[in-house]
């Protein structure tokens, strides 16, 4: 059984209502009408179920759910056809002089119009224009059925005339509206295929990029901290077989030994420097931090909300780049993976801690998944937090979001 769209589901009971607060406005003014006398039961009858039993149907909570596409079907046929047989069935037969009617003929009745017509504008959002010409031609067939059941042969050509070019007009203007949905509806399935293409292409570049980078370290690794170790340990070994040889040589031998480790741990700094984020070096935190958010809720088109203190403790260098490595990882999964909509990203502190948390309202997951083998982001968010000192704490669900908080000392600066 195939859930209804949201958005179909609102206008169909949007439309129950104000239909059934036509009729009730048409009761009251035939009412007003027919002074003179009481209208009759049957009459009472037919529009307190139209007017009431349309939208208990529209508005019945579960039944979407039960019926299924059936539910639309039910609704729009009482809609469309229970004007015409009503009162077909009640206004002539007990002599109720309608509000409305063609001054030509007593027993057609324009009344019914503006609700087939939002009918039929229903029928041509929900389904395809084949199904809007076949609601149209049932309405107007029944409509020429009864005139024909009730009308003196005098007045048939014109109710047939009437019938006939309400239900073309119909048709046509209807038609026009199913065929720009259905062009606008094309147009947006198009755009979101670009834009998940996009977002594609965007985290392969991404991936791509750190491949690169993690390449070029290696490299530079292999270059300088494993020459530097693979030189420091044959030195080592001749200082060893040097020893009791020959102590001076086995002397200038540590010493050169020293020099290399010395150089070995400036390489190593070096490299440690590299994986630093650039935006930390030219922005500092705030700014930093700032650019990221804005970039992640621009990628995503996600209403964003960024909070930091007004004044920012000073931080160790590695705990700068905990926080940032952390929100930068959380913010990308917000982008490539939530289907999110709002993005909230907060630093506070209070008690000699500071707390950086990332909020979205997506799909959510289940934490303890993404710590099998295979998953990195979350391990690896919390080692950083670990190794700085602090703690990560993930809380997530399916469907309920995900709010990633990584708690650090404030006296790490």
């Amino acid at each position: 059984m195939k859930k209804i769209p949201d958005d179909f589901l609102k206008l169909l009971r949007g439309g129950a209502l104000v239909w059934s607060a036509y009729f009730l406005l048409l009761a009251v003014f035939d009412g007003v009408q027919n002074a003179s006398k009481p209208l009759p039961a049957p009459y009472i009858l037919f529009y307190g179920i139209a007017v009431v039993v349309v939208p208990l149907l529209a508005f019945l909570p579960g039944l979407p759910e039960r019926l299924g596409r059936a539910y639309p079907v039910l609704i729009l046929s009482l809609m469309g056809f229970l004007p015409f047989v009503g009162e077909a069935l009640i206004l002539s037969p007990y002599e109720v002089q309608p509000w409305i009617s063609v001054l030509a003929t007593q027993g057609i009745y324009v009344r019914h119009w503006l609700p087939t017509f939002l009918t039929a504008s229903l029928v041509a959002y929900g389904y395809r224009w084949t199904v809007v010409v076949g609601f149209v031609a049932a309405v107007t067939s029944i409509s020429i059925l009864l005139a024909a059941l009730h009308l003196s042969p005098e007045a048939l050509p014109v109710a047939f005339e009437i019938s006939a070019v309400f239900g073309i007009l119909t048709a046509a203007v209807v038609l026009g509206v199913s065929l720009i949905l259905q062009r606008l509806r094309r147009q947006e399935s198009d755009l979101r295929e670009v834009n998940e293409e996009l977002l594609s292409l965007t985290a392969t570049m991404e991936d791509l990029a750190t491949s690169r980078e993690r390449n070029r370290m290696a490299r530079e690794l292999h270059d300088t901290l494993a020459h530097s170790l693979s030189s420091l340990l044959i030195q080592l070994e001749t200082v060893e077989a040097y020893w009791d040889v020959d102590p001076k040589i086995a002397r200038e031998l540590l010493a050169q030994a020293k020099q290399t480790a010395r150089s070995g741990l400036n390489d190593t700094r070096r490299a440690l420097q590299a994986l630093r984020a650039n935006p930390l070096d030219d922005l500092g935190l705030e700014l930093a931090l700032k650019e990221l958010a804005e970039t992640a809720a621009e990628r995503a088109d996600l209403a964003l909300c960024f909070q930091l203190p007004r004044h920012l403790p000073q931080f160790s260098s590695e705990a700068e780049q905990c926080i940032y490595r952390v929100a930068q990882e959380a913010t990308s999964n917000v982008v490539h993976h939530a289907n999110a909509r709002h993005l909230d990203l907060w630093l506070s502190q209070s008690d000699g801690w500071v707390t950086l948390t990332v909020h979205d309202d997506g799909i959510g997951f289940i934490p303890a998944e993404v710590t099998h083998p295979g998953h990195y982001g979350v391990p690896g968010m919390e080692e950083r937090a670990s190794l700085a000192g602090g703690s990560l704490r993930v809380t997530s669900a399916p469907g309920e979001g995900t709010t990633i908080a990584l708690r650090l000392p404030i006296n790490l600066g």
